[in-house]
């Protein structure tokens, strides 16, 4: 706690005086050192303390973040919202300030409640940011990062001693009286662990969109990265045909998830599906990537609904947000050419 350079005065009445002496006297602290006591929790006072030794710090950072994110582990579902209502990020960097933003709402998903307002109104990382750079490892990493940092463009390794402190993602429980929407995502996830597919649901605008992932690659290679995209939507198919579902459920299940409800149900992290709002960039880079494993209907569809959205005018601008994301040796070699051919129609 820092030292006390100002003053505040309160105004009570009289009886309200004499009550606050009495308690004081019982917990054997000065009047002062009671009040600010009650008003600022010694949790409160702690968070307060590492966000400011977190600014004042160069690196490493690890062991601060490690408190940090113990302390917001560590606080109860009935505190969360008072004990992390008013944190003061701006003196942090964009990086710490993104960081702090998504251990803050995956603490607020693993206890099913809202993250605080302000999370929101934390901006995303204006380009990706990588624990290790090298532009190799950059596959394995966007592949392994937890959701609430992807949103952020985060990206790293969790199983990584340098890693950002995370928790395990803890699915919301799903029994008999679970929503059937959450129901059926939960059931979509065990058909993609069999298949060894990890794959990631998109809601941009009013379309969803996936991307399918190698659960389990051979290589860190961004060639073993990918999936075919025909790959979940056969499991999709299979699923639906299987349990009888409408051939939207997938859709209005999505949507349910990240429209409705409360703000903490605005992503879903299952083992093999996770279903969130990406940042555009995001996706683009992962659509042009992708295209080594065949430019179908589906892959150039999706890609050139990700370009509209994007509203880029060009394959040169296209590729050097995609660059952000993957080396340029890890595109395809007909990338640019793709690229090309969708805009000119």
């Amino acid at each position: 706690m820092g030292a006390k350079t100002s003053q505040l005065q309160i105004r009570v009445s009289e009886e309200e005086k004499a009550a606050l002496k009495r308690q004081a006297s019982a917990a054997k602290m000065s009047v002062s050192a009671y009040v600010l006591a009650q008003a600022l929790p010694a949790r409160h006072r702690d968070l307060d303390r590492l966000l400011g030794e977190l600014a004042a710090a160069g690196a490493p950072q690890g062991a601060l973040l490690e408190e940090l994110a113990a302390h917001i582990w560590e606080t109860e579902p009935d505190d969360f919202a008072e004990a992390l209502a008013n944190l003061s990020l701006e003196p942090l960097s964009p990086v710490l300030r993104n960081q702090v933003a998504a251990m803050v709402e995956q603490a607020a998903y693993a206890r099913g409640i809202d993250p605080p307002e302000w999370v929101d109104g934390v901006p995303p990382m204006g380009r990706p940011h990588y624990g290790w750079p090298l532009s190799s490892l950059r596959p394995h990493q966007i592949r392994v990062t937890p959701v609430p940092f992807k949103k952020r463009g985060l990206f790293f390794d969790p199983a990584s001693p340098r890693a950002i402190p995370t928790i395990e993602p803890r699915a919301p429980m799903i029994h008999g009286g679970a929503p059937e929407p959450l129901r059926r995502l939960a059931l979509l996830n065990k058909s993609l662990a069999s298949l060894e597919l990890k794959v990631e649901f998109y809601l941009l605008g009013g379309a969803v969109l996936s991307q399918a992932f190698h659960s389990r690659p051979p290589t860190a290679h961004v060639s073993a990265l990918f999936r075919p995209p025909g790959a979940s939507a056969d499991a999709v198919a299979t699923l639906t045909q299987r349990e009888g579902w409408p051939a939207d459920w997938l859709t209005g299940a999505i949507k349910e998830r990240l429209l409705g409800g409360i703000r903490s149900d605005r992503y879903l992290e299952l083992a093999n599906l996770s279903v969130f709002v990406p940042p555009l960039k995001y996706v683009l880079a992962l659509k042009v990537a992708s295209l080594r494993l065949g430019a179908g209907a589906r892959a150039l569809d999706d890609l050139r609904y990700v370009l509209r959205a994007s509203n880029l005018t060009g394959a040169d601008d296209a590729l050097s947000i995609t660059g952000r994301y993957f080396g340029e040796r890890q595109l395809p070699g007909d990338a640019r050419a793709t690229l090309e051919g969708l805009f000119a129609g």
